[in-house]
């Protein structure tokens, strides 16, 4: 939530919470999930960063909104900032693979003009598809 405008001082303290938050949750607990998700747009990369860490902590292996969210952040203006770092490590606990749905998603990300976003693309494609899915092969070698 940009509109909060929340001081560069206490942005450690929103990432603690979050992560506190992540720690004590029920795995699947839709209203802490809920409540997690706006900060993954944050305008603070610390704040982005720790909501993608703590909401995969307590998303359920699947769940489309989180999915949606975090495949977001591999567009993250920052290239190899830790939001797009924890958006790709967060793939693989989040992700069902091979899911025909996340796998159009990846193929547009892997045409982006940005070469940011391919980049993106291309460094989390490992954990969205099977080991030697064709389908898969010829997506990047497109």
């Amino acid at each position: 939530p940009d509109h909060l405008r929340i001081p560069a001082r206490t942005a450690k303290a929103v990432s603690l919470l979050l992560t506190r938050l992540s720690k004590i949750s029920r795995i699947g607990d839709r209203a802490v999930i809920s409540s997690m998700l706006p900060w993954i747009e944050h305008s603070d990369l610390c704040i982005r960063t720790a909501a993608i860490r703590a909401v995969c902590e307590v998303a359920q292996r699947g769940d489309h909104r989180v999915t949606q969210a975090v495949l977001g952040r591999l567009r993250d203006p920052v290239a190899r900032g830790s939001a797009m770092e924890a958006a790709v490590e967060a793939l693989p606990q989040i992700v069902i693979c091979a899911d025909p749905a996340i796998l159009a998603h990846m193929s547009a990300l892997l045409k982006d003009l940005s070469t940011t976003v391919r980049y993106a693309a291309l460094w989390a494609l490992p954990s969205v598809v099977l080991k030697g899915d064709e389908n898969a092969i010829r997506m990047d070698l497109a």
